[in-house]
């Protein structure tokens, strides 16, 4: 740990420890932190030790426990990354405002804050214009998901972005296609250009699809091929081609495995187990 933290903050060898460090572990543990718990905070962020204690810690630590309801929450907010005390006037602060401004709830904010505690910290221009871009894409900041949409348009770089609406657009996506696919399931803009391009072609050349039925359905870019997609939708190709099922609903790939096994292989006494030897020899051969 010690050689961790000299790494990244050198200068803490010509300081005084009672009168920089010693303040802050007590600090830390005045607010319930135990000994494990700041070792974590140093951890996670050691340039903390750098931070001025009455100008900016405190003041942040003091800003954030107003916000949190619930004070084990903030506590293991802070313990899993401790650069939400940093940059408190510069960057936090004024991304808060601006998030507050344009209507996101309280509660959403402090769930931003939870999960993706790096995004706060972008520099607030940087915020702001993803907050543009994300309200242009017609979404509502007072759902939960407009702090994920923003999370997401601040880690994917322009170039990336482009990229990955190019391939949708491969496949026939419009501009609004994937803005509706974006708000309905954000993650399908994280997924591998590789992984987009397997997904869309087992489904559509594959299963029959249309590539505009998976707008409806975008978490399926993001599910396994290996062990979900593939194996089920072997299954479903098997049931449609001897005609116990009419068509392909979405549901078979959102099921738990045993979930999908009784509704879709158990439930059909003579061919169960024909079902059942075809979903595990495409699991299988597919993990290989």
């Amino acid at each position: 740990m010690i050689s961790k933290v000299l790494r990244t903050v050198p200068d803490l060898l010509s300081v005084k420890p009672e009168n920089t460090l010693q303040p802050k572990f007590d600090f830390f543990k005045s607010k319930g932190f135990s000994i494990s718990d700041i070792h974590n905070i140093i951890l996670t962020s050691p340039e903390i030790l750098k931070r001025s204690l009455n100008n900016e810690i405190i003041p942040c630590f003091n800003f954030l426990d107003n916000m949190f309801e619930c004070k084990h929450n903030l506590m293991k907010t802070v313990v899993s990354y401790s650069g939400v005390l940093h940059v408190f006037a510069k960057r936090i602060e004024p991304n808060i405002k601006l998030l507050r401004e344009e209507g996101v709830p309280e509660s959403h904010i402090v769930r931003l804050l939870e999960y993706y505690g790096k995004t706060i910290k972008v520099c607030p221009t940087r915020f702001k214009r993803a907050v543009e871009e994300v309200k242009e894409m017609k979404t509502d900041p007072l759902k939960l998901q407009f702090v994920i949409y923003v999370h997401i348009k601040l880690h994917l770089s322009k170039s990336t972005w482009e990229r990955k609406k190019g391939i949708y657009r491969k496949w026939g996506w419009t501009e609004d296609d994937i803005s509706k696919a974006f708000r309905t399931h954000p993650f399908c803009m994280c997924t591998s250009d590789s992984k987009i391009e397997a997904v869309m072609d087992f489904l559509v050349n594959t299963l029959g699809c249309k590539s505009s039925d998976i707008i409806r359905c975008p978490s399926l870019l993001t599910m396994s091929l290996r062990k979900r997609i593939i194996p089920r939708g072997s299954v479903v190709r098997a049931l449609l081609s001897k005609g116990l099922i009419k068509k392909l609903s979405w549901t078979v790939f959102r099921y738990n495995e045993l979930e999908f096994l009784d509704k879709f292989v158990h439930c059909y006494d003579k061919e169960a187990n024909e079902l059942l030897k075809l979903y595990r020899e495409n699991m299988i051969s597919k993990d290989k």
